[in-house]
């Protein structure tokens, strides 16, 4: 048969734990502590995906203006550009012989991106 478990006495017990008045509520301020901190970082991490998304934006506008200009002149680039939301800030066309070199720059929201195209093979 097993032997029955004593009962803790007064004296065996473990104490209790002892809280002052200033221990309560330190779990808010450091949840507090913690959301702002989360917080701050998602906004960061937000603002950085932003710039980089309008980074790759410019950089295919200018790709594709280069290349209409390339093809079919300034006129076409600088339309190309405007239907992909950028505005041509530059166009050098170089020629030698039937070969066409065109080189761009174009701005979207604050980036800009240069992009070279050729006709040549």
């Amino acid at each position: 048969m097993a032997t029955p478990t004593p009962t803790p006495t007064p004296a065996s017990r473990p104490p209790a734990t002892v809280r002052s008045r200033r221990d309560h509520g330190q779990a808010i301020g450091l949840i507090l502590i913690a959301v702002v901190l989360i917080g701050s970082i998602a906004i960061a991490v937000g603002r950085v995906a932003n710039r980089l998304h309008d980074r790759a934006t410019a950089q295919a506008a200018a790709d594709a203006a280069a290349l209409a200009g390339a093809t079919s002149g300034r006129g076409s680039a600088g339309e190309v550009a405007e239907r992909n939301g950028a505005s041509l800030v530059s166009y050098v066309e170089r020629r030698s012989g039937i070969d066409v070199t065109v080189t761009v720059v174009v701005r979207i929201d604050g980036e800009t991106a240069t992009a070279r195209a050729s006709t040549e093979p």
